[in-house]
């Protein structure tokens, strides 16, 4: 979709429109794929650190999100289940 997008001049019109100047916008075709920007950022010793230490919390969330799928709920029914406020 990203390379149909960048042959349309989608994003060319729309800087034009908004009177951006279309070279200060980044190049689709160009672009890293988040895997590809995680791959490289973990070669970081202080992100890859960071990343394993936040792993957990992270782990908690995506666990919370597919349960809520799983039952059909909004997060604000689930805030509401939880006697809390949707964050």
């Amino acid at each position: 979709m990203g390379n149909a997008l960048a042959r349309s001049g989608w994003h060319r019109r729309r800087a034009e429109k908004l009177n951006w100047r279309y070279a200060a916008l980044p190049r689709l075709s160009v672009m890293k794929t988040f895997k590809d920007l995680k791959a490289e950022l973990l070669q970081n010793p202080e992100f890859r650190a960071e990343y394993e230490r936040l792993r957990p919390e992270f782990e908690l969330a995506k666990t919370i999100i597919a349960a809520r799928a799983a039952q059909g709920l909004t997060q604000a029914e689930l805030a509401a289940r939880m006697n809390t406020s949707q964050a």
